[in-house]
């Protein structure tokens, strides 16, 4: 694996400020990631954004067919003209935007629940994070490296500033592992800011369980709308305040309470809680 400077440079490439390209430049760092990413012998992965492919270089050394999605046409005929052909038959390209690829059904072309592996550009993080939530039956687990606040974000527990929709949302459906920490040495061009890489898998049957999943994302939401304000007023911007009123007594929940203090179990409660004709 080249240095990433020389590479792009080589090719007539540049790394793309507005979309937040970040390579990876060490390979040590490329090897421990998959290492610690634990993958099945020999099965396939679905790789997000591989740029100029030090990850995918390693997972299909290490025997992985590799499908990989890549926004950067430049990139996109790099990775066809200088890996592609060291693997034959084992890596396929997707140009394309990744929060518009239909995951389902690549999963079931794979016949299996995608293993994803990826680093993520900041501003794709969030929406990525939401989508897999969305189709979380076509996704097995994932192995990302985001932005060190990202990743505080996702892990946090009730009570610290961090601690936010993301963290009630990932804290029901998934389990998160933190993994690695990384420098900004570990990439070309340098961030600002560290990385941490992080291991997320979907529970197949989340307790307590919830009568309706579209409504608990929406009491989550609402409850995070508005930060500095009460539970109960950062409810209503999605709800009557009758309903409130009847869901947070019938929950025992103290409307006075701001939704960073509320453990992801008791936002299950509050959903449980809500009439039955709003919440089914």
């Amino acid at each position: 694996m080249k240095h990433p400077r020389g590479e792009l440079a080589a090719h007539g490439l540049a790394a793309s400020k507005s979309r937040g390209q970040n390579f990876l430049a060490d390979p040590a760092v490329a090897r421990e990631i998959v290492r610690r990413a634990e993958l099945e012998p020999g099965a396939p992965v679905f790789e997000i954004g591989p740029g100029l492919g030090a990850l995918t270089r390693v997972l299909l050394e290490a025997g992985h067919a590799v499908t990989a999605v890549e926004i950067d046409r430049g990139l996109v005929r790099y990775l066809q003209d200088q890996v592609q052909p060291a693997f034959p038959g084992r890596l396929n390209l997707i140009q394309g935007d990744v929060l518009k690829t239909d995951l389902a059904a690549l999963a079931q072309d794979q016949g299996r629940p995608l293993d994803v592996i990826g680093n993520l550009p900041y501003q794709i993080s969030t929406p990525l994070l939401f989508r897999f939530l969305e189709t979380r039956e076509a996704v097995a687990g994932a192995v990302l490296t985001f932005q060190k606040e990202l990743a505080e974000r996702l892990a946090a527990g009730p009570g610290s500033k961090a601690y936010g929709r993301l963290s009630v949302m990932f804290g029901y459906y998934a389990r998160i592992e933190r993994l690695l920490d990384l420098g900004p040495e570990a990439f070309h061009p340098r961030p600002k800011v560290g990385s941490t890489v992080l291991r997320v898998r979907f529970v197949a049957d989340p307790r307590p369980p919830l009568r309706s999943a579209a409504m608990f994302s929406t009491v989550v939401a609402a409850g995070f709308s508005r930060r500095r304000k009460t539970l109960k007023n950062a409810l209503r911007s999605s709800f009557p305040e009758s309903q409130i009123d009847a869901a947070l007594a019938a929950a025992g929940l103290d409307p006075g309470r701001r939704a960073e203090t509320l453990a992801v179990e008791e936002f299950v409660l509050l959903t449980e809680s809500w009439p039955a004709a709003i919440s089914t």
